[in-house]
């Protein structure tokens, strides 16, 4: 393929044709099939307040205003899954384009077409960029400034410096992982001793940065995952063996990524040996754009309670990792790159075909749920959603009759969610409450109705410590409960409808809602 590109009077304008018909058209199929999952309905919500509101809410997020200002501004043009996830397919499309221009400055034509071809079929990629969520966005605003900062230090115009600038501080806005992006770069000019370019570079990303750093100091302090389980040094390997195409939702045990993972990076050393001598500027530029952003963070959640080494955020620099394999790959031989390339472009594509048809391994389907509680609600019915997260998905499915508030700008977990909205189509009140704190409310509401439904997911319905869950256990008796499948196991969404029990005739139950 990359031959009968270059055979061509203009082989850059059919390869870009062919690299953004590929990826958009991975991207557009069935976008708007499955259901927002829960951070898309949080997403939707926030960005759906006041821009002035917007900036209240994410001090209790763990992200910069930009993508939520945006989406903010993309919601007057529609509501509907397809739309509100194109954003992210546009920015999917030209990172694949952006990739194709990088490797070919970096390496050659041949490596920038098998690596732009490879992130316009990866899993990984296709994953996050068919979501309204950042990591399109920052992935794309990332590899730009990287991007310009190569041509900026390599051709010295002014103007590729004011746009490195400005794709560096778009992605600084967009997600706080792009920060371990930039400190590479400015790791990589500081390895060329050129100290007074450093300075002068990191001076003015702190400038910009400035405005952000205040709320992005509290987001840290209370908001940064501390209830994960330890990381491991197998993790790393199994991130690799992830990046390149291996989600280990599919399958159960790990054999899988971490043998890919090993053999990746085996190629990577050996191909790079050969490369050192012709192209070493870029090898180490590349390599510290896959070291920093790596190693740090997972440092970061090895040492301390600050767990930030995430599989989502991993996005934010495989593109990098991608050009240093199929680099090393060619180096090593043709015949490899062109073998290996075409197992792992059939893997990723089975994969995401499995992800996109497959019921059992697509997202949450708040979708069904939120169908289920319409058709099903009655006048005086009362519905509670254990997990505060929760309540957006189904706010953006049945926004029509309920209204969604944040009470206080404080955590969730401090305090909770609720949404109260009056009479709608059924004449009725609802509530949706969430967090710890619902509980003493539930004896309050208890007495206005005799149906509750309780909304919670597997997590929640496995931790013995939920007071809410242990209420309605022990205090009203389980009529039928609807389990509506997901990707990841353990997420999957249970609607149970409880009804008051007879005190009288019978003692409380005990029920497992298993």
């Amino acid at each position: 393929m990359a031959k009968f590109l270059l055979m061509k009077k203009n082989p850059t304008i059919w390869t870009v044709i062919l690299l953004a018909l590929v990826a958009l058209c991975l991207r557009l199929f069935d976008l708007g099939k499955q259901s927002l999952w829960m951070d898309e309905g949080f997403s939707v919500w926030a960005a759906s307040n006041p821009l002035h509101r917007i900036y209240d809410i994410l001090r209790v997020d763990q992200h910069p205003p930009f993508f939520y200002a945006f989406t903010h501004v993309w919601l007057y043009g529609g509501w509907t899954e397809f739309y509100l996830r194109l954003p992210s397919v546009i920015c999917g499309t030209f990172t694949t384009l952006i990739l194709y221009f990088f490797g070919k400055r970096l390496f050659s034509s041949k490596v920038g077409f098998l690596t732009a071809l490879f992130w316009a079929c990866a899993y990984v990629a296709l994953e996050q960029e068919t979501q309204v969520r950042m990591y399109a966005m920052a992935t794309l605003f990332s590899l730009l400034s990287s991007f310009y900062f190569w041509k900026s230090i390599q051709d010295g115009t002014r103007r590729d410096w004011i746009l490195y600038f400005i794709t560096a501080g778009l992605a600084l806005y967009t997600h706080y992982y792009s920060g371990f992006i930039l400190t590479s770069q400015l790791l990589f000019l500081l390895s060329r001793r050129e100290y007074k370019k450093t300075v002068k570079t990191a001076g003015i990303l702190f400038l910009i940065f400035l405005p952000q750093l205040p709320t992005f100091w509290i987001q840290f302090e209370h908001h940064v995952s501390k209830s994960l389980p330890r990381i491991s040094f197998t993790q790393l390997i199994i991130f690799a063996g992830n990046a390149l195409g291996f989600e280990n939702v599919f399958f159960e045990k790990y054999w899988f990524s971490v043998s890919l993972g090993i053999l990746s990076l085996g190629v990577i050393v050996t191909g790079l040996f050969r490369l050192k001598a012709r192209s070493s500027n870029a090898i180490g530029f590349l390599v510290f754009l896959c070291l920093f952003p790596s190693l740090v963070p997972f440092a970061i959640s090895y040492f301390t309670t600050n767990h930030i080494f995430l599989y989502r955020y991993i996005i934010l620099f495989v593109p990098y990792y991608f050009l240093l394999f199929v680099a090393a790959m060619i180096a090593l031989s043709d015949r490899f790159a062109g073998v290996f390339m075409l197992v792992l472009f059939a893997l990723n594509l089975s994969l995401w075909g499995l992800f996109m048809e497959g019921p059992a391994f697509q997202r949450q389907d708040w979708r069904d749920a939120s169908t289920l509680l319409r058709q099903h609600l009655k006048t005086g019915d009362a519905v509670f959603v254990q997990q505060a997260m929760s309540i957006p998905p189904l706010w953006y499915y049945l926004r029509d009759i309920i209204h969604l508030d944040w009470t206080k700008p404080q955590p969730p977990d401090d305090t909770p969610l609720i949404a109260i909205s009056p009479a709608g189509q059924l004449n009725t009140q609802w509530y949706i409450l969430g967090g710890e704190k619902s509980v003493p409310l539930l004896e309050k509401v208890a007495l206005r109705s005799t149906r509750q439904w309780l909304v919670l997911c597997q997590s929640t319905l496995d931790d013995p410590h939920e007071r809410s869950l242990s209420w309605f256990l022990h205090h009203r008796r389980e009529v039928k409960s609807y389990k509506f499948r997901s990707f990841r196991p353990g997420n999957e969404i249970f609607v149970i409808l409880f009804v008051a029990q007879n005190k009288e005739k019978q003692k409380p139950a005990e029920h497992s809602a298993q």
